[in-house]
């Protein structure tokens, strides 16, 4: 994480750190990879944040997604939430459903689900 935290320049990983100790955040094991999913509410409505996301192959947003959805809709959720400093990925989140939200060197994106 923290590499990837260097090499993105998105300076994430002690967020992601607190948030697994205390309990806020769950950390997923998947095929090639790993996320971790903060569950949160705004205003009355709960979110699901994407704090971290990683996987040795590419495409991983893709393959994932339909799983981050589910676990999402577990808990009631009504959107998904991510902010990432990786440019390469706009592509990926519009195909997904997402919305920048947010713009700068790290943007937010939105997912209604």
């Amino acid at each position: 994480m923290e590499q990837t935290e260097k090499r993105n320049q998105h300076w994430f990983a002690k967020q992601v750190d607190e948030a697994l100790l205390d309990g806020r955040a769950s950390l997923f094991l998947v095929e090639e990879g790993v996320f971790v999913l903060e569950p949160s509410l705004d205003n009355g409505e709960m979110q699901v944040w994407v704090l971290f996301a990683w996987s040795n192959r590419k495409g991983a947003l893709k393959r994932y997604l339909p799983t981050v959805e589910q676990l999402a809709k577990r808990v009631k959720a009504r959107r998904l939430l991510l902010n990432t400093a990786v440019k390469a990925l706009q592509v990926s989140l519009i195909d997904g459903g997402f919305c920048c939200i947010e713009t700068g060197d790290v943007e937010t994106w939105c997912k209604e689900i």
